[in-house]
C-alpha cells in the first residue's frame, strides 16, 4: 500500500518551492481558506478559480472541489480542497506543481489586517498576490 503525502501547496511555494517526501509517498497537494466568519469563507469560495498543474501538464480546474465549510479548532471556518496528483514518488524523483488561485473580486478573511494602527482588514483580490490565501 502507497501512502499518501499531504504538501500544502501555497505554503510549499512561499517558503522557497521544496519540500521533501518520503520514499515512496504519493504526493497530495492541500490548499484551502480560513476566515473569521462563515460568510467570509463563502465568499471566498464564489469568487475564486483554483487551478493545479502537475508535472508540467495542462491545469486542471479544481474549484469546485473544495470540502464543506467547517469549524477550526481556533474558532474560525475553513474550507479545503486536496488534490491527488497520482505521482508516487522514488528515491531522487522531484515533482513540480504549479498552483493558480484567481479571485474575481475582493475578498477578505476578517482577521490579517492591512494596518496595524486603524485595524483596516487587508483585502485579497484579482490584483493581489497573497501568501494568506494558502
Amino acid at each position: 500500500m502507497v501512502a499518501e503525502q499531504v504538501v500544502p501547496l501555497f505554503p510549499c511555494s512561499f517558503s522557497g518551492g521544496v519540500r521533501r517526501v518520503p520514499v515512496g509517498s504519493r504526493v497530495v497537494v492541500k490548499l484551502g481558506w480560513e476566515a473569521k466568519e462563515k460568510g467570509l469563507v463563502q465568499s471566498f469560495l464564489k469568487a475564486q478559480t483554483t487551478t493545479v498543474a502537475v508535472g508540467g501538464t495542462a491545469p486542471v480546474d479544481i474549484s469546485d472541489s473544495y470540502g464543506p465549510i467547517e469549524p477550526a479548532p481556533n474558532g474560525n471556518f475553513r474550507s479545503h480542497v486536496h488534490f491527488d496528483t497520482g505521482v508516487t514518488l522514488g528515491d531522487g524523483n522531484t515533482l513540480q506543481v504549479d498552483g493558480v488561485l484567481a479571485l474575481s473580486h475582493l475578498v477578505h478573511d476578517g482577521v490579517t489586517l492591512a494596518d496595524e494602527d486603524t485595524h483596516r482588514p487587508q483585502f485579497f483580490g484579482p490584483e493581489m498576490h497573497s501568501p494568506s490565501a494558502a
